[in-house]
């Protein structure tokens, strides 16, 4: 499957909105609350992200990525996406950078394309002279952690924390990883 990887435009925030909705409903079933997930809104997903990629400060953080399908049939397609930039982290330093968001379309799992938007987010982190990456994922949601596993991310012993999500206490775990610097031109 011919995917590319490019800067998400303003247009991109519909796409990106029913991606984020559409694998929020299906990774977290059984881990958040079904009665929150079946009233996620892509309007407001879509609204969020229009902001996000519409605003002048967008090329600080965070920065978004699309990975795009293209074929005869459909044109270009959505089917993932990234977000990342500095960590939020107040006890990383700014060599710290963060993995916001990862998400692709159900249909797209298991395809390598999750390994190509991490790959192209850890080329842009490692530009800007970021020297680790870290994320946040649901200690329940054993295929993200399996995945980041195959990056290369560890779980960052100790930093385990609890957040509300639907009047529910979920527990999320950091990962980190190494960037290595990047390659000269």
């Amino acid at each position: 499957m011919p995917i590319t990887v490019r800067p998400a435009l303003p247009a991109d925030a519909l796409s990106i909105a029913k991606i984020h909705v559409l694998a929020w409903q299906k990774a977290y079933r059984g881990i958040v609350a079904d009665t929150y997930l079946d009233t996620l809104s892509v309007e407001r997903r879509a609204s969020f992200w229009h902001g996000v990629l519409s605003s002048p400060e967008h090329g600080a953080t965070p920065q978004v990525q699309v990975a795009i399908h293209r074929d005869a049939v459909s044109g270009e397609t959505v089917v993932g996406w990234i977000a990342y930039g500095k960590t939020r982290d107040t006890d990383k330093d700014e060599t710290w950078a963060e993995f916001q968001a990862i998400y692709l379309h159900p249909s797209h799992w298991a395809r390598g394309i999750g390994r190509q938007l991490s790959q192209a987010a850890l080329d842009c982190l490692a530009e800007a002279g970021f020297s680790n990456v870290s994320l946040w994922v649901l200690a329940k949601n054993t295929r993200a952690r399996e995945f980041y596993g195959r990056i290369g991310f560890a779980e960052d012993p100790g930093s385990a924390k609890l957040f509300t999500i639907a009047d529910a206490s979920v527990e999320e775990l950091r990962y980190a990883a190494p960037l290595a610097p990047a390659k000269a031109a």
